[in-house]
């Protein structure tokens, strides 16, 4: 009896020794599909990176050579012109860059593995929008803010429901209108953006955004 009750405690914590082995796995998986994610994340940002690279590189030579053409066919006052003109265009080509940049490293630290932007409360009427939600929420409002800057024009002209009509149109979503959220201080906000991030189009509308920035960027290289 003795040797039975000795064995049943050996096999007893066996089973626990097991089932502790199996959640250091089970954290092990998460820990490495996380580690996963954040170098796919940063391989994408080094592509991209690599892309800007030679885009610039080739857009510099480009520029040279319509100045030199321009140095052997014209006067130096146009040629200065150029020089000028090419200069302002490739300032703002740079700030067009930076605030891109800066968007999709915010993105990629909290959209990368889904972290939960907002949550319910049964305490309370409104969704509460999480600090990982809230950072997403302001990192998209400085954008918008910086892309009209740089395009000259006012934030409205970016915010506007018509653009958000668009938005809805395109990626057939059903329109809906601004929503309430709490922050955690217990302060609340009422506005679409709250509601995209509720209604779970974040990433929807990034890429809105992405598109609307690369049409400025267009602009810019047209003028």
């Amino acid at each position: 009896m003795a040797s039975q009750n000795f064995l049943s405690k050996v096999f007893g914590r066996n089973d626990e020794v097991i089932g502790a082995i199996g959640e250091v796995t089970g954290q092990q998986a998460s820990m490495f599909e996380l580690v996963r994610g954040i170098q796919s994340s940063l391989e994408m940002m080094e592509t991209r990176l690599t892309i800007e690279i030679n885009k610039i590189s080739k857009n510099f030579e480009d520029e040279l050579a319509e100045i030199k053409k321009i140095a052997i066919n014209g006067s130096p006052k146009e040629v200065v012109k150029a020089i000028e003109g090419k200069t302002q265009e490739e300032k703002k080509q740079r700030q067009y860059r930076a605030i891109r940049v800066r968007l999709e490293s915010t993105m990629a630290k909290y959209l990368v593995n889904d972290l939960p932007l907002y949550k319910e409360n049964a305490r309370y009427k409104n969704a509460e929008i999480t600090p990982q939600g809230l950072a997403v929420y302001e990192a998209i409002s400085e954008f918008l803010i910086k892309l009209a800057k740089v395009s000259g024009k006012s934030k409205e002209q970016f915010t506007n429901y018509g653009r958000y009509r668009k938005f809805f149109r395109i990626y057939g979503i059903k329109p809906y209108t601004k929503m309430t959220v709490r922050r955690s201080d217990g302060t609340t906000m009422s506005t679409l953006l709250a509601a995209v991030i509720v209604n779970g189009h974040v990433r929807q509308y990034l890429d809105y955004i992405l598109g609307i920035l690369k049409e400025e960027t267009k602009c810019t290289d047209q003028q």
